[in-house]
């Protein structure tokens, strides 16, 4: 989950190894990032009240390449939930994480992708 909390369950994926861009990853590498993304995504919907995910893959600003992966809620109002959450959501409007408050949302996404685990 992010450090910060935009929507609850926001969460981010992190390639590794870390590279700056999808086309620097292995074709197999490619492949299970690509699908860790949906996995994250399954995993949210099945947790959360969200009515879907919104998928961004950006790399302008961090070095790393990252997918961001948003719930989106009924309940935030429409206008916010038409923009993307970094523009609906500031930094310095969103709540940071709190292992007391998302720890147990945290918990049921874990759960809820332990179902992936080939181990």
């Amino acid at each position: 989950m992010g450090d910060v909390q935009p929507v609850p369950g926001y969460c981010l994926l992190l390639a590794d190894p870390m590279v700056d861009s999808l086309n620097a990853l292995t074709v197999a590498d490619r492949t299970t990032y690509c699908l860790d993304v949906i996995r994250i995504g399954d995993a949210l919907l099945e947790v959360t009240s969200a009515f879907r995910i919104n998928y961004e893959t950006w790399g302008n600003r961090e070095p790393a390449f990252h997918t961001h992966i948003t719930p989106r809620y009924l309940h935030e109002p429409w206008v916010l939930r038409r923009m993307p959450p970094a523009l609906a959501y500031p930094r310095i409007f969103a709540r940071r994480y709190d292992p007391k408050r998302d720890g147990a949302l945290a918990h049921r996404i874990r759960s809820a992708l332990s179902q992936y685990r080939l181990d």
